[in-house]
């Protein structure tokens, strides 16, 4: 049943298309068969198109792999330089990153204020940049910490949200302008961000 149903929705367009095709090689054939032929470079320059991405995709992995073991096994590196470590029972999320962004998460669901999840960002030369986050699903402030792998220098933030009256700007022109940004980034001491993160999990 659902076949038939399948070959009615589609074959119904096609068959007029084609009505619609047959029609006008029968009024000119000349014309049509330019049109035509206009159409196929078309499809064929779209095919084209997508075969070279395909292509460039796969030699750029190929030519330039991605040194992306930065899990568990860089733990070491990341105690040295003072960056917080990926757990023990934390899991990577492929849905969440791309080629040149990986995911770490917690496992654990729960209310407390804790290191919850892990961005690495990638170029083709390596890891560049790693932020972990600390926060909970009932606490609207975050934590943060920015490791650049290019100068090795590792920054502490708070996250807040902007108070609503903060987010509507008025213009010169007396305009209401609601600002799209609604949280803000504070840089921080790292002993600010150790008494942040007591009072937090408190």
């Amino acid at each position: 049943m659902i076949i038939v149903a399948l070959l009615i929705f589609f074959g119904i367009p096609i068959a007029l298309i084609g009505v619609g095709y047959y029609l006008d090689y029968k009024r000119d054939k000349k014309y049509f068969l330019s049109g035509i032929k206009g159409s196929f470079k078309g499809i064929a320059i779209f095919v084209a198109f997508l075969i070279v991405s395909s292509l460039f995709g796969w030699l750029n992995e190929i030519i330039f792999p991605l040194d992306k073991e930065y899990g568990l096994t860089k733990n070491q590196t990341r105690i040295e330089n003072g960056v917080p470590t990926i757990e023990e029972d934390w899991i990577e999320q492929p849905s969440w990153g791309n080629q040149y962004r990986q995911w770490y998460s917690s496992c654990i669901t729960d209310s407390t204020f804790k290191h919850e999840k892990k961005r690495i960002e990638f170029n083709i030369w390596g890891a560049i940049l790693e932020e972990d986050y600390f926060e909970s699903p009932y606490c609207t402030t975050k934590l943060l910490t920015r490791y650049d792998y290019q100068s090795n220098n590792l920054t502490y933030f708070k996250i807040e949200p902007i108070p609503l009256n903060e987010q509507i700007i008025i213009d010169e022109n007396g305009r209401v302008i609601l600002n799209r940004q609604t949280q803000r980034e504070i840089e921080l001491t790292k002993m600010e961000f150790d008494k942040t993160f007591e009072e937090l999990k408190n």
